[in-house]
């Protein structure tokens, strides 16, 4: 395999797996190839976030005031998921004809 193609190492086993299924068949260049990786990393900090606030609690309570309010990781884990669902929609990567059909 050509090395552009090999699985970057610090990637999830779920996006390794998905850089496997992807990359030589429907993702080629070198940007397409380097898009891929900037969505597929931001997907695993998508899973990142969601690890400390399931461990963390979503509400977060001010040591100053005493009020709790959304934990601040929220924000960037709704931004993280929107840009990687982005660069994967632009891709062309999100829809398998095959697989989900023309419904």
């Amino acid at each position: 395999m050509n090395s552009e193609y090999d699985i970057p190492e610090h990637l999830s086993t779920k996006s390794k797996r998905l850089w496997a299924r992807w990359v030589g068949s429907r993702v080629k260049s070198a940007g397409r190839t380097e898009s891929l990786r900037n969505g597929l990393e931001l997907l695993d900090r998508v899973d990142s976030c969601q690890e400390v606030i399931a461990r963390e609690s979503v509400w977060v309570v001010s040591k100053r005031s005493g009020l709790s309010h959304p934990h601040p990781l929220l924000k960037e884990e709704i931004r993280c998921r929107r840009l990687s669902q982005k660069i994967i929609h632009q891709l062309g990567l999100d829809w398998e004809f095959l697989e989900d059909g023309i419904e």
